[in-house]
């Protein structure tokens, strides 16, 4: 008898057995989809607009709000519009923030090349798309940098033509000037006076998040320490509310910057009557308005 064959088996198959292989974690992102592309929602809640900007559109959706007296600028009453559209106040921090990534020049107005380039910048060309960073303009002040950027736009933004500093006119309203220009006022809001530094500055700053904004506001207009407020004095409130708490731990009032600055006087033109007037440094009035406040939280000394 011929010899059987042997069988082997094999210990490997024609087909490989599937193993099943645990995937890596990945970081993903929320997207949504809207008729001018995909949004994508980041962890820490910023959006990215994902479609491509078209200049054609972004046109046509300026027009919408163009004045029909001036080619090529947004007025007022285009501005109001944007703003009920966009859902939110004239007088908001939304809205300033969208004149800031416009670098708008002029309070009320937007120009064609300053929407056209701002909103390529922005990466949209739709009110759809500009709602989608609505939410990252109200949580600027968690953006240390960005917050600054923001309030020194805001400086030059309120002030009228060439003048160096903002007005502050005892006695009057706290919201947005304009007492001059009926337009400019009906842009900021129709209770609109001269006081633009304390209306920026209540825009800007809530008492939540700067614990000096209402009594700095009350130092000022008890006290009346200066008529207008420069650009040195703007700036140093931003550096003095992030450095000093409410109870003045963390003031320095022996620094050396300070000590300079409490020995210079600078000068310019009154815009009421244009006589010179004494402007205090920035450090300096914001020297006065800590003696003022230690004098007013003291306690009442009692009586013999």
């Amino acid at each position: 008898m011929p010899p059987k064959k042997r069988t082997t088996t094999s210990s490997t198959t024609s087909k490989a057995k599937k193993t099943k292989t645990a995937a890596a974690p990945v970081m993903t992102t929320k997207t949504s989809k809207t008729r001018m592309g995909t949004a994508s929602t980041k962890a820490d809640g910023s959006v990215t607009n994902q479609s491509s900007y078209n200049a054609r559109r972004c046109v046509t959706w300026f027009k919408k709000y163009e004045d029909p007296d001036e080619e090529g600028v947004i007025g007022p009453e285009g501005v109001e519009r944007l703003c009920q559209e966009l859902g939110v106040e004239l007088a908001s921090i939304e809205i300033l923030a969208v004149a800031w990534k416009l670098h708008a020049e002029n309070m009320g107005f937007f120009k064609k090349n300053e929407w056209l380039d701002g909103m390529k910048q922005l990466n949209v060309d739709s009110m759809e798309g500009l709602k989608t960073h609505l939410d990252s303009f109200r949580r600027i002040h968690d953006s240390p940098q960005q917050f600054k950027d923001l309030y020194l736009f805001a400086f030059s933004f309120a002030k009228e033509g060439d003048q160096k500093s903002l007005g502050i006119d005892h006695g009057t309203q706290l919201l947005p000037r304009v007492r001059y220009d009926e337009n400019r006022a009906r842009a900021f809001g129709p209770q609109a006076d001269p006081e633009p530094a304390k209306a920026m500055w209540q825009l800007l700053c809530p008492p939540a998040k700067f614990a000096h904004i209402d009594s700095f506001l009350q130092f000022l207009e008890t006290k009346q320490p200066v008529k207008v407020i420069n650009k040195d004095q703007w700036r140093s409130f931003l550096e003095f509310s992030n450095s000093v708490h409410g109870d003045l731990t963390g003031y320095d009032e022996t620094s050396a910057y300070t000590l300079f600055l409490s020995a210079l006087a600078s000068h310019i033109l009154d815009p009421s009557d244009g006589k010179e007037m004494l402007l205090l440094p920035g450090p300096v009035l914001l020297d006065e308005y800590v003696a003022w406040k230690k004098t007013v939280d003291a306690p009442p000394t009692p009586r013999r």
